[in-house]
């Protein structure tokens, strides 16, 4: 299942949740949904300023299924 917007996507699968954070993440829920993701990556610091456009993600956080969220 995948929830979310343009900065904020959730991809649950029965064992984990994954959160991913960052800009333009519309056009990547398509892309998961239809199984064109073969990895997703975190940018480093400086990539974050140079991708002034398109999608890129600062942060991916995975958690068990089921865990309490804060």
């Amino acid at each position: 299942m995948l929830k979310g917007g343009n900065d904020e996507l959730r991809i649950v699968f029965s064992t984990h949740d994954i959160l991913v954070k960052g800009r333009n993440l519309s056009s990547l829920a398509s892309d998961l949904a239809a199984h064109r993701v073969a990895k997703l990556q975190e940018l480093n610091r400086l990539d974050r300023f140079l991708n002034e456009t398109g999608v890129f993600i600062r942060e991916i956080s995975v958690e068990q299924a089921g865990e309490n969220r804060a």
